[in-house]
């Protein structure tokens, strides 16, 4: 993938984050091989996705 891409950014609700990092995670564990930029990518969205997800969970916590 190339590293200067353009960024973008999505409103999820925590119902759609949970299930976008679930599908991205599934497709990190049965990923079948091929070009490794696509396992690093799918490794650093399924790390980012989690880490926002968490950064959720302790919002609704602290409230």
């Amino acid at each position: 993938m190339e590293q200067d891409q353009t960024v973008v950014s999505i409103k999820l609700g925590l119902d759609a984050l949970r299930l976008m990092h679930r599908a991205v995670h599934q497709s990190y564990e049965n990923w079948p091989s091929g070009c490794a930029e696509e396992q690093e990518c799918l490794f650093a969205m399924r790390n980012q996705l989690y880490a926002a997800l968490m950064d959720q969970l302790l919002d609704i916590e602290a409230i």
